[in-house]
């Protein structure tokens, strides 16, 4: 019966809806892995990397939906396709440069991204390169949208997974995903312009698994006019995020923290509070720069 009815879809396999999904795309995107498996077992490259109008393949479909039997079955599939249709498979990009796992993360499919980031054996370590590191046409890499969505998870997922982080082949693929940079943007300044206070948190939290050397480097970072992830939020009136930050320096006690974050000035010699938008942001601001110095500070704090 099931053999029958994939003959059936083989079929009209040329057919597709009015997106360009085709019936492989359809059954990917429902997670109808029994239908999946069997085009798979075909072997015919034209189906397995067939696009939609968005250029989307059925992997990256199933990805986007957070069909984790799916994608699992495809990371598992090296087995059956050949290896340059695999690799094709794995590493597609759509019409906006976006593969799978930037789907993925973008839309915070957590187990999906997890499964993608713990794949580097099973698809190989050339795929996996080119799977973590690649960017869209703007530039983000699949950690930068997780973080610049809000999705704290995923970006704790990035930070914590052991594949990535004990690559043996690439020591430093770990610090070109997480500390990866466009236009002076990094994942840290994304989610304080977004003012996504808890992916800002994870990341302030992360001093342990990151390392000083990739920790400072990551909340330190200016953008081409002197503007770090403090003053951007404050610029852009993100009161959360000013105040998880002010909060976690407060904890902490970490003088750099405050010297390189909290006061730090642009090219034209301005601090965060001179940037700020509105009065809840200077106010924080103040406050937090008062935590540095206490009486000694030249603001009063109400």
């Amino acid at each position: 019966m099931f053999n029958k009815m994939f003959r059936r879809l083989r079929m009209v396999f040329d057919k597709t809806d009015n997106e360009g999904n085709n019936a492989f795309i359809i059954a990917a995107a429902n997670g109808s892995w029994g239908v999946v498996r069997q085009f798979l077992m075909d072997g015919d490259d034209a189906v397995i990397n067939a696009r939609n109008k968005n250029g989307r393949t059925a992997f990256m479909v199933a990805a986007e939906n957070g069909k984790d039997e799916v994608v699992r079955g495809f990371l598992n599939s090296v087995g059956i396709l050949r290896s340059e249709v695999y690799g094709k498979t794995i590493c597609a990009q759509d019409n906006k440069g976006c593969n799978a796992l930037m789907l993925a993360a973008v839309r915070g499919k957590l187990a999906v991204v997890r499964q993608m980031l713990s794949s580097s054996e099973l698809i190989g370590y050339s795929n996996y390169v080119s799977m973590v590191k690649e960017t869209d046409i703007y530039g983000y890499n699949a950690f930068m949208l997780a973080a610049a969505e809000g999705h704290e998870e995923i970006v704790k997922e990035f930070m914590h997974n052991s594949d990535l982080r004990s690559s043996v082949a690439d020591k430093e693929l770990y610090a070109s995903v997480i500390g990866a940079e466009y236009k002076d943007n990094n994942a840290f300044m994304l989610a304080a312009v977004g003012d996504k206070f808890a992916v800002v948190r994870e990341i302030l939290e992360s001093r342990e698994t990151l390392g000083d050397d990739l920790y400072y480097r990551i909340i330190t970072a200016r953008d081409s006019q002197g503007h770090n992830a403090f003053a951007l939020a404050a610029m852009d009136g993100c009161v959360a995020v000013l105040r998880e930050v002010r909060n976690f320096a407060r904890t902490v006690q970490d003088g750099r923290l405050y010297d390189e974050l909290i006061m730090a000035k642009d090219i034209n010699g301005y601090d965060a509070s001179m940037l700020a938008v509105n009065a809840e942001a200077v106010e924080l601001v103040k406050q937090a720069t008062h935590d540095r110095y206490g009486e000694h500070s030249d603001f009063k704090v109400s």
